[in-house]
């Protein structure tokens, strides 16, 4: 029998900060406080005779008595128990669980009982999750789609600057002539103009304004909070839908853009240090790879989490499925979140953290798509089609 892992990393409180306890124990040594019983389920037993824990143990056992007086323990089926801190040395991170998941949804926790204990988020389940609300399962109909919100890097082209995929032109036409579309992309390496330009060509895109990117998410959100300057790791290539923002070392924010391949450690110690200082750390989105010419390549995600390691500050997300993009975009449209529909090649970022939205999320098996992405994911996609091409028909359209 494989040996069940179960982790537990927590703060007893906030002062404890980015320093949290952290212990982890198998079942191939039984016996041991901590291990887990033949059904995968944590043991709770006190230590033998006489043996005495150290400090952090007896904080762990301190933890489960309290969780145990508050919930049915063990619960079924549970195969692991991850506690994430809560604590933060600054005022501007949450230490409520979904919030976190809304504004970082590289976070992956365990999908079952949510506890909110003080300094602490705590998720007790049986599988990966993304999103907003990984609890919550879509149930949107065809019928009830007045928004559209389409991918654009392997879902309507071949990568970014690409063709257009077969049948992407005539399926992005068809839907508009029934249903409001926008392109939704969380490209941060090229310029606005730049990809509306290209998406024109292709018979992709008739209105530029209809092309959402991150840069345009952030000039919005930063200048209306007052954080439009600060440092910026962005591409050369893309500085140009960036103007806005004022690159100063004293800044509030540090914006980042970059999937970093060029860059060193080094390079990265001023925003570091900017964070320490009480910058607050804005991401244009927190993908965690994409594919380029064929192969699979890590995206700004892996970077902003480098930060948040190093630094304690949790990244917002300015792109993909953060709320900021697709309530903005419900707002304009005039309708419920409840009536987008999320259509792209990423389980997790496209189709999943729409679902946790309460959107709907269709995953397409084009572009980065691996055969069993869709069983990674909680929440599950609405559906998962083999191209955007099958979308008015999923739809219903004449």
């Amino acid at each position: 029998m494989p040996s069940s892992r179960i982790t537990r990393t927590f703060s007893p409180s906030s002062a404890a900060g980015p320093t949290a306890a952290r212990r982890t124990s198998t079942t191939n040594k039984p016996g041991r406080q901590g291990r887990a019983n033949r059904s995968g389920h944590l043991a709770t037993d006190a230590p033998p005779q006489g043996e005495s824990l150290p400090r952090q143990e007896r904080r762990g056992q301190s933890l489960r008595g309290y969780i145990r007086s508050r919930i049915s323990w063990p619960p079924s089926g549970a195969q692991r128990l991850q506690l994430a801190s809560g604590s933060s040395r600054s005022n501007n991170r949450s230490t409520h669980h979904e919030d976190r998941a809304a504004q970082v949804p590289t976070m992956q926790v365990s999908r079952g009982l949510h506890l909110h204990l003080p300094g602490i988020s705590c998720l007790i389940g049986t599988g990966p999750v993304a999103g907003h609300h990984p609890e919550r399962e879509n149930r949107m109909r065809p019928d009830e789609v007045q928004l559209i919100c389409l991918d654009v890097d392997g879902t309507l082209t071949e990568g970014v600057g690409g063709p257009a995929l077969d049948g992407a032109a005539a399926a992005v036409e068809r839907l508009r002539s029934q249903v409001a579309v926008r392109l939704v992309t969380n490209t941060t390496s090229r310029p606005h103009a730049e990809l509306a330009g290209h998406l024109r060509k292709h018979g992709l895109l008739d209105d530029p304004a209809e092309l959402i990117t991150p840069a345009r998410t952030a000039r919005r959100v930063l200048q209306a909070r007052g954080h439009a300057a600060g440092l910026l790791l962005l591409e050369d290539t893309a500085r140009e839908d960036f103007r806005w923002f004022r690159e100063d070392p004293e800044g509030p924010a540090v914006l980042l853009g970059t999937e970093g391949h060029a860059l060193q450690v080094a390079d990265l110690q001023p925003a570091f240090r900017a964070l320490l200082g009480g910058a607050h750390l804005y991401a244009l989105q927190t993908n965690r790879f994409y594919r380029r010419g064929g192969e699979l390549l890590t995206d700004v995600g892996p970077v902003a989490a480098f930060l948040e390691h190093a630094s304690g500050r949790a990244p917002e997300n300015l792109g993909k499925p953060s709320p900021l993009v697709f309530q903005a975009l419900a707002d304009e449209v005039g309708i419920d979140l409840d009536r987008v529909l999320m259509v792209g090649d990423d389980a997790e970022f496209d189709a999943s953290g729409a679902v946790g939205l309460g959107m709907g999320g269709i995953l397409v098996r084009t572009g980065k798509y691996r055969p069993g992405d869709e069983e990674t994911v909680r929440p599950r996609p609405t559906a998962v089609l083999d191209s955007v091409a099958t979308i008015p028909e999923w739809l219903g359209m004449d």
